[in-house]
């Protein structure tokens, strides 16, 4: 029967110690490579627009906030989210018009809601994901 010694599994150990270094390496720099790409293709980064929405070319329709605006927003698709902001100087027209936290993006487009059409402009940003 054939003995091990301390010193073989050291060395054995060494080996693996070698070895699973080396992967562990690889696998870190592939990581950083992919997180590289992914941040330098990444399609949904925020963009960031100033928007004021004019009194003008509000429509209706049958939803439960009846009046809308579409803003041309070239940017802007269906699988967008649109977050807007309204600016500070249009809070109280904002309110009275009873203006949707909630809005649509199409093609093209951001559809923004309110319960009448608003009787001053609104100034908004909106953020785009």
């Amino acid at each position: 029967m054939k003995i091990v010694t301390f010193e073989q599994i050291k060395k054995s150990l060494q080996r693996v110690k070698g070895y699973t270094s080396s992967k562990i390496s690889e696998l870190t720099n592939a990581t950083v490579a992919a997180i590289e790409e992914i941040e330098n293709k990444k399609a949904d980064k925020p963009q960031y627009f100033y928007i004021t929405i004019s009194t003008n070319g509000w429509q209706s329709d049958s939803n439960i906030y009846p009046k809308y605006y579409d803003i041309v927003l070239q940017q802007a698709t269906e699988d967008n989210r649109a977050d807007i902001i309204i600016l500070s100087q249009s809070m109280k027209v904002a309110v009275n018009c009873g203006f949707c936290a909630i809005s649509e993006t199409f093609s093209g487009k951001v559809r923004v809601r309110a319960m009448k059409q608003p009787i001053s402009e609104i100034t908004t940003e909106i953020i785009l994901y």
